[in-house]
This record gives structure tokens, C-alpha cells and sequence, in this order.
């Protein structure tokens, strides 16, 4: 089983007042975005090109956005099984220092080497009964989550360059995705403070090379880490 290792979550509730950038070009960088915990992530192994079953993909040159839908496609999103709805139920939840969240995890395809950076602009998260909305913003349901004016810059050499490989966990509050079981409008900018080299960033919310199974370590290997307590609940 292929397993990945969350390096430590310093400073993961300090929190960001007004603009700013959340820097995770080292390996082991953490920090907090409106409640969400953004963290680097550094592989043991590789899940492999093609492995990962991402929900929503973008792609395009210096800038890219999108969000993931069964309807039509807008901006920069690609389609065919890169792109799909997806449940609350579907995305599994962390406890991580007593507070439950929802996962996410960021596959970046840069280039690796010379242009390995690629930052992370803006992420939004809203809430509807149908599978199929396809008007952003004011369209696609109720707004629970925004990264507002700040961004992420990241590092895909960290974790080997390429795709295939997990570059970066959002834990996004449980809270959030409180009520009925409702579909997840991922939305996701890249490149306007850090331009892409035209690969494609994804989307996933599990591990693919084994059903089930869990990016971050189990409690007993957090407490070798001294990285603290953490859980998962266990999809039904």
C-alpha cells in the first residue's frame, strides 16, 4: 500500500489576517486560510501518472481555473472522467486537533526543475441539490468556503515534479458541509501570482492506489512524528 506522509503542520491555526501569500515551497510548511489548514505534502512513494481519479481538472498556459460539474464546462476546465460531481458523503473527514474537517488533495503538474512553482489563487466551495450547474458564481449554489484575496504558492519539485503525485492537503471545516447530503462545487485558480508552464492541476479526495485508505498518517504515526492527535471517520 502506498502511503503518504504529512510533514509538520507548524503554525497550522495562526491563521492569516487580510491578503496575504501562505508559502509552502518547503517541505513541512502549514498554515491556515478563513479556517482552512493548507499544508505541503511529501510522498514516500508515487501514486503514478494517471493513477490519481481526480474530480476536477484544469488546464491551461501561465493561468487556469475551473470547478468541477455535470453540466457544461466553463473556462479552463478539462473534461471526461477528469471532471464529475461530487457528494459530501464522498469526501472523507479528518479529525486534526479536536476539529473535524473535510479533505482535499492537489496534484500540480509543473514542469519540476527550472519551473516547478505554480500558485494557488483562489479556491471556493459551494453547496447544491443538483449535480449539473454550470454558471459561476452567482450559479453554482450556496458559497460555504473562499480563500478570499490570499493565495497559496507551491512547489511540485518537493514531491518529484510531474504528475501523479500529491502536492498539497486542504483540510476545509466539517462545518461547512453541515445538513443533507449536497454536491461540492470545487472551484480553483492558478498562475496569476505564480504562472503555470501549461500542465494540468487536479483534484482528488482519496488515496487511488488503495480504496479506502488514508493520506495522512494514523495516530500512532503522528505521535512518532510529534505532530499530535489525529483520526479519520470511516466512510459508511
Amino acid at each position: 500500500m502506498k502511503k503518504f506522509i504529512l510533514a509538520a503542520m507548524v503554525c497550522a491555526f495562526c491563521g492569516l489576517s487580510g491578503a496575504a501569500m501562505v508559502d509552502l515551497t518547503t517541505a513541512g510548511a502549514s498554515d491556515t486560510i478563513n479556517g482552512a489548514v493548507f499544508s505541503q505534502l511529501t510522498l514516500d512513494s508515487a501514486a503514478g501518472s494517471g493513477l490519481i481519479s481526480p474530480f476536477v481538472r484544469v488546464q491551461d498556459k501561465d493561468t487556469q481555473h475551473g470547478y468541477n460539474t455535470d453540466g457544461s464546462l466553463e473556462f479552463d476546465t478539462v473534461g471526461g472522467i477528469h471532471t464529475h460531481s461530487i457528494l459530501t458523503s464522498q469526501i472523507k473527514s479528518v479529525l486534526y486537533n479536536g476539529l473535524w474537517y473535510k479533505q482535499f488533495l492537489l496534484d500540480i503538474n509543473e514542469a519540476g526543475g527550472g519551473k516547478s512553482k505554480v500558485s494557488l489563487d483562489a479556491v471556493e466551495i459551494y453547496l447544491d441539490s443538483s449535480p449539473s450547474l454550470d454558471n459561476y458564481s452567482s450559479g453554482l449554489g450556496n458559497l460555504v468556503y473562499s480563500t478570499g484575496d490570499n493565495y497559496v504558492l507551491l512547489d511540485s519539485s518537493l514531491s518529484g515534479g510531474g504528475s501523479g503525485r500529491y502536492d498539497m492537503l486542504m483540510l476545509v471545516p466539517e462545518g461547512l458541509f453541515a445538513g443533507s447530503d449536497q454536491y461540492v462545487y470545487f472551484y480553483s485558480k492558478f498562475g496569476e501570482n505564480e504562472a503555470s508552464d501549461g500542465g494540468f492541476e487536479e483534484w482528488d479526495v482519496d488515496d487511488p492506489s488503495s480504496p479506502g485508505s488514508n493520506p495522512i498518517p494514523e495516530p500512532a504515526t503522528m505521535a512518532i512524528l510529534g505532530l499530535g492527535g489525529l483520526a479519520i471517520r470511516r466512510r459508511k
